[in-house]
Formats: structure tokens, C-alpha cells, sequence
């Protein structure tokens, strides 16, 4: 059998060439894979240090751990100052309120300063306000246009009440003796007084009155302040019977209470032959 050596070997080195080829189409296809996803790791990883950086970082939310961080300090700030301005907005219309009404009050008390005013409910409104302050264990004290609404307790109590719409005097039940006392720098007739007690108390048929023997005033405008020196003498343990008060300071005073919005007694002094057992007792009937 003859065989063809030189055919074989032929045969065989085209067969050593494609595998050499083949091979190495394999290995350049591998190359470039790795090289892909090489690219694409640093892609990745380029994309993270972006998300990371506190300054390339888009306006909306950030995801990066740094930015979010800051993001979050930013916000905590923005909601701090939304508190503090509703805060600020919550105050300051109350202290703008009281600042006015304070001022609306002082400009009302210095009507008092001209001596033909006589004085209103107001101006006994405003100034009982500051005695309720200081003065918390005496009853009453309420405006006197609010007297017959009065459904408070009756004991260690003080009014001022309006006679016959022309006239203020002071009545106080200070004693556990059932007597009211009467302190009026006009002597007003008993009668005028029926109206206070039966809105006060609307059951009883006789009160038992004790009209103190005070300094009675000069001219026909200072009832009102003088009811007040009266009151404010009681609440401070005086007794008004044996006082003399100096009717010329008796408006200013008052002004100067409420502009530095404190009571203090109105200027008196002695009264030479005085007595506090002085004072003329009267029944007088309610119905």
C-alpha cells in the first residue's frame, strides 16, 4: 500500500495553522471582554464618587452619604426658622395688643388731671384692676356698672357704688358683724342706697348700715376720688374716719397709680379730734 508522506504532512501544518488561529481569535476575544467590563467598573465607580461629592450635586435630594448629611443640617436649619417665625408671629401681636390697650388706659386716666372731670366707670374700672392685683383677700372690687351682676363671696368685700346716677361713695363689708359701713364725702340720704342692696342681696328685707363720720369734700367734682381714697385706705388696714387727704393731690395721684401701675394710698394725714367709733348706725328696709 503506498502512502503519501509528503500529502500528510501537508495536511497536518494547515491543521496546526487553524487551531493557532482559532486560539488566538479566543484569546483576543477575552481581551476585549475584560476590557469591557473593566471600562464598565470605572464607569461605576467614577458615577459613585460623583453621587459621594458634596459638590457636584444636583438640586433635588441627594443620595451620596456626605450630601445627604448636609441636606439634612440645611433642613433641620429651614425648620428651625419656620418655629422661631411662627413663635415670633404667635407673640407679637399679644404684646402689640397690650402695649396699645396699656397706652389706651394711661391716656384715659390722665383725663383726670382737668378738675371739672368727674370721674367714670372707667376710670374706677381701671383702677380696681390694680387693687384686685395687689390686693387678692378683699372681695368686690369690681367695676360698678358690673355691681348687680356681682354673684361673688359678700365677706371682707368693698364697692363703689354710683347714687342716683350723680354721686360715688364707698361701701365696704370688712367685719363678720353683719353691718355694712358707709363712707361718703357727701352725706347722700340712706335711701339712695336701696338699689346697691337689693341687687347684692335680692332676698334680704333690712340691712343695718354704719355711715363712718369722714372728711367731707369741697365743691361738687371729687366724689369719685375721694370713694377711692377711701377704698384704698381700707385696703391698706386704714381707717378713712381719721384721715384728712389732701383733695388737691388727689388727681394727680390717681394718674400716677396707673401710669406706674401700682396703688399706693392717696396723701392724707391726721385728723385732729377724730375717733373711728364715730359713725351714726340706720336700718334701712328693702322692700
Amino acid at each position: 500500500m503506498y502512502i503519501n508522506l509528503e500529502a500528510l504532512e501537508q495536511e497536518h501544518k494547515i491543521n496546526l495553522r487553524d487551531e493557532h488561529q482559532e486560539a488566538l481569535s479566543d484569546l483576543q476575544l477575552k481581551r476585549k471582554e475584560a476590557a469591557t467590563v473593566g471600562e464598565d467598573q470605572s464607569l461605576s465607580k467614577q458615577k459613585l464618587i460623583l453621587n459621594d461629592s458634596p459638590v457636584i450635586n444636583p438640586r433635588s435630594r441627594p443620595h451620596g452619604k456626605t450630601s445627604l448629611v448636609s441636606y439634612k443640617q440645611k433642613d433641620n436649619k429651614i425648620a428651625q426658622e419656620k418655629n422661631n417665625k411662627r413663635t415670633y408671629n404667635r407673640v407679637s401681636p399679644d404684646l402689640k395688643t397690650y402695649k396699645h390697650k396699656r397706652h389706651k388706659k394711661v391716656e384715659s386716666a390722665r383725663d383726670v388731671y382737668d378738675s371739672t372731670i368727674w370721674l367714670t366707670d372707667l376710670h374706677i374700672h381701671l383702677f380696681f384692676e390694680l387693687l384686685q392685683n395687689q390686693f387678692s383677700n378683699i372681695n368686690g372690687l369690681c367695676g360698678p356698672a358690673q355691681t348687680h351682676l356681682y354673684a361673688g363671696s359678700l365677706d371682707n368685700s368693698i364697692f363703689i357704688f354710683n347714687t342716683n346716677n350723680n354721686h360715688w361713695l364707698t361701701i365696704a363689708s370688712l367685719d363678720s358683724d353683719n353691718i355694712w359701713k358707709i363712707y361718703d364725702s357727701l352725706s347722700y340720704p340712706e335711701e339712695s342706697l336701696v338699689k346697691f342692696f337689693q341687687d347684692i342681696l335680692p332676698n334680704e328685707e333690712k340691712v343695718v348700715l354704719s355711715f363712718a363720720s369722714v372728711q367731707q369734700q369741697v365743691g361738687g367734682n371729687d366724689c369719685g376720688l375721694f370713694a377711692l381714697a377711701f377704698v384704698t385706705s381700707l385696703c391698706y388696714g386704714d381707717i378713712p374716719s381719721v384721715l384728712f387727704y389732701d383733695q388737691k393731690s388727689l388727681r394727680s395721684h390717681y394718674v400716677n397709680c396707673i401710669e406706674n401701675n401700682e396703688i399706693q394710698p392717696f396723701p392724707s394725714k391726721s385728723r385732729r379730734g377724730s375717733t373711728r367709733n364715730n359713725c351714726k348706725l340706720v336700718d334701712l328696709y328693702l322692700n
